[in-house]
């Protein structure tokens, strides 16, 4: 059966009615009002190997707050890294494929391209797929603009601050994965630093390559053998991941950090940040690489940029947090003190390099001045709207910190001591709301998880219990305004060997409404665009559908939250309820297919008994006769005369004549449905007419007439419907009144789907007791003396119609004539 048939059968869809209803209320509204006409915006995409983690997270966060802000529409395409040697997650790379066939003003290409696996050729070729503008997030030599982060100036400061604050000057580099940009510019920086710094770097103290997440520091520890505190005196590690580890195993030597040995990371991730002790580290500006990139498309500059890294001192190198120093008694009586517009200056520099708007440091600054000279502003309630919109962009709120005490420090010296006082207090005032806010933002994300995760859970305990495509969608609409998902559709691939080939888009669920009509669309549309919103700016995330090795389709939401974590977990969640579909599907398409073999194997045991039944009568009654007159001929041969013998030739002769006839046309029989040839387009009066051809001889003989004068076009087995005019017609041409010349006519209507076939003969006519069982085998209403014939024909011609799920009926009167009626689909349908 073909792929898309066999698919609508799998999955139950739903016919169409042209109607979207809402959820809460089931009210029908008509489809007009959920579709509505584009407007002209731009649509970009981004290509991600996955939104789950903090840095793809941020950087994602950014481009969708960019685009929005640029009025665009932003198809993120959640993929793998592109040529992953992980089989299982290079399918989801389908998602590449319908980027580069995506009708996309321009894409961002995010972190999918691994360069220890891919090589400089096969990246080249792989950014040349793309008809559209095209941005990286990573530095290239193809000539695509790019937005990299500045790796290489953040790890010289990493090692400048651990040699000139710390005094170490055996360092130890804890290498991240092989061939990775970032980590090859990271580990190119530490060499360089230390040459600049007149230390040598040593290659036993640098670790072999591993992954960010686990480190092979235990070679250094054990297989080098190599000491803490006599052959290093320091650790820099490559991600915040691969400290963390580095401090668990010093701990196991009794190592303590930094009491014993400092450690600095890199990345700036939540994990360092409450591990104790919190990790220095270097914060990655990727929610600004994400506006950036997206404004580089945007704006179609040529040129791309470098992002600046940034060290954020904790705990773990041993640095003493500015925050907990003590001041100087004397630093009062230092002058010359600041003026108001000298703290506003410098408090608006140190604020200019976190990112904000000049109108948000300029008003922020004002305050903080008045604050400090004054006694009086507004400077720790517009701190804590800050740190409340950093929250909502979910960017990093504990590096606040760092830029209290970078304030601090410029400041200390060069205020009175009253001055001094009240900037102490603000300051004090200001680190507490960032522990407090960041406080409330770790424990809210992970209440907001454990929610997340109980939800997600009974959803998928919802949707395991569902067992066809219709009722997971049920499920799956009444779910998603409890997820605060405005727009969910699930599409299913035409032939998933073929995905960019087509799709059915069997649920579309936007804002309450449902629409219960599931078109065929071309795949690279991604979603048909009417079902998609145009009155404003939308964010849609695609993913691939699929288990294990099979290809099933398009799982797309529509973006509106900051949390991108669920919608991962609801994905899952989907397509293992799919899997589980297709599965009992298939389980009950395979005993449909047993239950119809068997059915044929019980229809062919009812014909095998008839035939046996007439072989043992029709069939073996002319070969007695031919027996009986052999032997009389051997008998006899002495006492008859030649004309005799030449008699029961005869006789003989036409007994086996009349036994090929019934064998050929049993095999007629036979053969209908044994081996069926493709279905064609054929046109009914063309058959017709080379049947007419055929019959050319009996017409003469008969001095009879056809007559074909419509025509109609039908999917049909040409051979068989050859076969089924030339037995009507012959019988109608045969079967006449004595001294009435035969007159047939054809007549062909279409209607309804269908396509009815009439054969009009004015012969002798069958009684209405016999218009049932003149299509058995062997029937026969007439003596072969009067009329020849096996008695198969009208057999045949009910075969050959019921294989091509039709139906043949008769109308006749004895002495007027016999209509048979024959209704055919006009589209290919096996029975």
């Amino acid at each position: 059966m073909h792929q898309k048939f066999r698919l609508l059968k799998c999955f139950c869809v739903k016919p169409a009615f042209s109607l979207y209803y809402r959820i809460e209320t089931d009210n029908y509204i008509p489809g007009s009002k959920m579709a509505q006409s584009p407007e002209k915006r731009k649509t970009i995409g981004y290509l991600s190997p996955s939104i789950d983690n903090q840095n793809n997270k941020n950087r994602f966060l950014g481009i969708v707050d960019q685009a929005r802000q640029e009025d665009c529409d932003l198809f993120c395409f959640l993929t793998r890294y592109f040529d992953d040697p992980m089989e299982y997650f290079r399918y989801s790379n389908i998602l590449i494929d319908f980027a580069v066939h995506k009708d996309l003003d321009g894409i961002v290409i995010g972190n999918i391209i691994r360069e220890d696996i891919t090589g400089p050729d096969d990246i080249k070729q792989f950014f040349n797929h793309f008809p559209m503008p095209v941005v990286t997030i990573r530095e290239n030599t193809t000539g695509i603009p790019f937005c990299p982060t500045d790796n290489y100036s953040g790890m010289k400061d990493v090692v400048r601050h651990m040699v000139t604050v710390h005094g170490c000057k055996k360092l130890c580099f804890v290498s991240g994965p092989e061939r990775h940009p970032y980590a090859e510019q990271r580990l190119a920086a530490f060499r360089d630093s230390l040459c600049e710094l007149g230390l040598a770097a040593t290659e036993s103290l640098i670790s072999p390559p591993n992954t960010w997440w686990k480190s092979k520091f235990d070679v250094i520890l054990n297989d080098r053998g190599l000491r803490p505190g006599f052959d290093f005196d320091g650790v820099i590690c490559a991600s915040d991941l691969a400290a963390i580890e580095c401090i668990n195993l010093l701990r196991e030597r009794g190592i303590m950090v930094p009491r014993d040995m400092p450690v600095f990371g890199f990345d700036d991730l939540v994990e360092g940040a409450v591990f104790t002790p919190p990790i220095s580290s270097v914060s990655m500006p990727f929610y600004e690489q994400g506006q950036r990139t997206c404004e580089l498309l945007i704006q179609n500059q040529s040129q791309g940029c470098q992002l600046t890294t940034k060290l954020v001192i904790k705990d773990s190198c041993g640095c003493l947090d500015l925050s907990r120093m003590n001041l100087d008694p004397s630093l009062g009586n230092r002058m010359p003190f600041l003026s108001y517009d000298e703290i506003r200056n410098t408090t608006t520099r140190i604020l200019s390099d976190t990112g904000q708007s000049e109108e948000v440091c300029n008003e922020l600054s004002t305050a903080i001045a008045e604050q400090i000279l004054k006694g009086r502003g507004t400077a720790t309630s517009l701190f804590y709207q800050l740190l409340v919109d950093a929250a909502s962009k979910s960017t990093s709120i504990s590096s606040w910190r760092q830029v209290i005490d970078e304030i601090r420090n410029a400041l200390t010296g060069r205020l009175d001591r009253d001055e001094m006082i009240r900037a102490e207090n603000l300051f004090h005032q200001m680190r507490s709301l960032v522990f407090t806010t960041w406080g409330r933002v770790l424990l809210a994300s992970q209440l907001e998880q454990v929610k997340w995760n109980d939800l997600i859970r009974k959803i998928g305990m919802a949707l395991h219990s569902t067992f066809n495509i219709n009722a997971m969608c049920d499920e799956l609409a009444k779910w998603l305004p409890v997820l605060k998902i405005s727009s969910c559709y699930i599409s299913l691939y035409d032939d998933p060997r073929s995905p960019l080939s087509g799709a059915w888009l069997v649920f579309a669920y936007r804002e309450g409404l449902r629409a219960t009509e599931q078109p065929h669309y071309k795949t690279a549309e991604i979603i048909p665009p009417d079902f998609l919103p145009a009155k404003r700016p939308f964010c849609l995330l695609v993913e691939s559908l699929h288990f294990r090795d099979r290809q099933i389709g398009i799982l797309c939401y529509e973006f509106s939250g900051r949390d991108t974590l669920v919608y991962e977990m609801l994905k899952y969640q989907i397509d293992n309820t799919l899997q589980i579909t297709l599965s009992i599907q298939e389980l009950e398409e395979a005993r449909q297919e047993v239950d119809a073999h068997a059915r044929e194997l019980a229809r062919s045991n009812v014909e095998l008994e008839q035939f046996a039944y007439a072989a043992s009568h029709d069939l073996q009654e002319p070969l007695r006769k031919i027996i009986t007159m052999s032997d009389r001929i051997m008998g006899m041969q002495s006492q008859f005369q030649n004309e005799t013998m030449s008699e029961y030739l005869k006789r003989m002769h036409k007994a086996a004549y009349r036994m090929h006839n019934l064998i050929t046309d049993l095999l007629k029989y036979s053969r209908v449905a044994r081996s069926p040839r493709p279905f064609e387009r054929i046109r009914l009066e063309e058959i017709c007419h080379q049947v007419i051809s055929d019959l050319e001889e009996a017409i003469r003989q008969t001095r009879g007439k056809v007559i074909c004068t419509d025509s109609a076009e039908i999917e049909a087995e040409p051979v068989l419907i050859h076969q089924l005019f030339q037995n009507l017609i012959g019988n109608a041409l045969k079967f006449n009144r004595e001294g009435v010349p035969p007159l047939v006519t054809i007549r062909f209507a279409v209607h309804d789907k269908r396509c009815e076939i009439r054969i009009s003969d004015n012969g002798i006519g069958i009684a209405e007791e016999f218009h049932d069982r003149i299509f058995g085998l062997f029937e026969r209403l007439h003596p072969i003396s009067a009329y020849e014939g096996s008695g198969i024909g009208l057999s045949i011609c009910k075969k050959i119609v019921d294989f091509s799920n039709g139906k043949i009926t008769l109308e006749s009167t004895p002495g007027q004539g016999t209509t048979f009626i024959i209704n055919l689909p006009l589209k290919r349908q096996l029975n």
